[in-house]
Order: structure tokens, then C-alpha cells, then sequence
């Protein structure tokens, strides 16, 4: 014999549905800031499993996934309701609070789009500024080079120019050397050819 759990599969019933949308409606958790979703939708699963016409188990992710389930079902139906032109729908309880929190997302997705759109723009000025003010910078730092080092100190002192000269010398003298090397290798290579 097996042990049978709690834990089977359960549909969602229309009621339950209502109850969840209520919540939902009245707590708008997706309108928490980044960070703290994911709490605000536990605060929901514990208000529902406390209530006593909501006689379901669940965590803040199952309500989440259920909330997201029945807002992609309602835009699908919305869409097909466009497309029939002329139909008529019965509006119930859970069509009005589902538009409703289409709606309020869709505002909270705008408002979340703008201030992005508004922290760049005011990032964007920071940096511009801050370009500027190193260019400016720099260019008092390359006068006070160029009056430091004056004419007299750009060109190179004798000592410069003797350590140049004997560098030059050393590698001219072991490129002839190498060169005659390789010149006498190649002799004897074709002479051998003969």
C-alpha cells in the first residue's frame, strides 16, 4: 500500500480565481521596486491561505504564475474580441478586475521605462560633464609641460647622442656580421651543388 499526499494537482476554480484577482487588485504587487516582488507576492500567498473562502495551499510564486496565467488567457481573449467586430461580451467580475490590472501594469511598465529612460539621460550629463572637466585639465597640464621643459631641454643632451651613435654602431657592425655569415653559408651551399 502507497501513501497517498496532499500535494495532488488541483485546478483552479473560478472563485478562486476572483479571490486571487482581489488580492492582487488591492495589494499590486508588481508594482514593488526591484528587489522586493518577490516578498509582496508571499505577502499575498499568506493573506489568501488565511482567508477562509480560499481553500488553497499556495506560495508566492504559485500566485504569481496563476496571476500571469490568467493575464495572458485575457489578452488572448481581448485580441479575438477585437477581431470579432461587433459581438457583444458579458462583462463579469473577473473580466473588469483583469482589465483593470492590465491596465495598471501596463502604467507601472511606462513609469518604470521612463525613469530608466530619465537615470541615463541624467548619467549621460554626468559624464558629459565630467569629459569636460578632464579636457579641461588636460590641457592646463600640456601648457605646464611645454613651459617646463622649454626649448633648451626638448633637444637631446651629448651624452643622449653618444649612447644613440654607439647603439647604432653595435647593431650595424652584427647585421654586417650576420649578413657575411649567412653569405658564406649560402656559398657553400651552392658550391656543394656543383
Amino acid at each position: 500500500m502507497s501513501v497517498q499526499h496532499d500535494t495532488k494537482r488541483k485546478k483552479w476554480t473560478f472563485d478562486e480565481d476572483i479571490v486571487l484577482l482581489r488580492q492582487v487588485s488591492a495589494d499590486l504587487p508588481f508594482e514593488a521596486s526591484h528587489g522586493t516582488i518577490g516578498s509582496n507576492w508571499e505577502s499575498v500567498a499568506r493573506t489568501l491561505t488565511s482567508c477562509s473562502t480560499f481553500g488553497r495551499n499556495v506560495n508566492g510564486k504559485k500566485c504569481q504564475n496563476r496571476f500571469n496565467i490568467l493575464l495572458d488567457e485575457h489578452k488572448i481573449l481581448r485580441q479575438e474580441a477585437m477581431k470579432a467586430s461587433g459581438a457583444s461580451e458579458d462583462e463579469t467580475e473577473k473580466t473588469q478586475l483583469l482589465d483593470d490590472l492590465l491596465l495598471r501594469m501596463q502604467e507601472t511598465e511606462e513609469k518604470s521605462v521612463k525613469a530608466s529612460i530619465a537615470a541615463s539621460a541624467a548619467n549621460r550629463s554626468k559624464d558629459l560633464n565630467a569629459h569636460h572637466v578632464r579636457q579641461e585639465a588636460m590641457k592646463t597640464i600640456g601648457k605646464r609641460k611645454v613651459e617646463e621643459l622649454g626649448p633648451s631641454k626638448s633637444t637631446p643632451t651629448k651624452k643622449q647622442v653618444v649612447t644613440i651613435l654607439y647603439i647604432l654602431h653595435f647593431y650595424s657592425k652584427a647585421n654586417i656580421t650576420y649578413f657575411t655569415f649567412l653569405l658564406k653559408g649560402k656559398c657553400i651551399y651552392y658550391c656543394s651543388l656543383i
